[in-house]
């Protein structure tokens, strides 16, 4: 819906998931290592296809739950002193089942 939505426009989309992203809510188990969210991996795949993330911003976000890029807006404006970084702060949140079973 987003990419139907914003896709025409000069709008710039740069994705990140939340805690209610996922079903269940709050359950990323963090434990399993470096890409095993099927979740994280989908994610990737659509938002590289969307053109959203280059291969290697969704290559990141697939194997790290986050990624960085420089500003680059739709329109043709680059700021290549501004960084964007998208944060899966679920990994930090202790309130998670999965974090506080572990």
């Amino acid at each position: 819906m987003i990419a139907e939505v914003f896709g025409p426009t000069d709008v710039t989309v740069l994705p990140i998931h939340g805690n209610h992203d996922f079903y269940p809510p709050n359950l990323q188990d963090m434990s399993l290592g470096i890409g095993s969210s099927i979740y994280i991996d989908l994610y990737s795949q659509i938002w590289n296809a969307a053109g959203w993330l280059t291969d290697d911003e969704a290559r990141s976000y697939k194997e790290w739950g986050y990624y960085s890029k420089y500003l680059s807006l739709k329109d043709g404006r680059d700021y290549p002193k501004t960084k964007v970084i998208a944060l899966n702060t679920m990994a930090c949140y202790a309130y998670d089942y999965m974090i506080a079973a572990s």
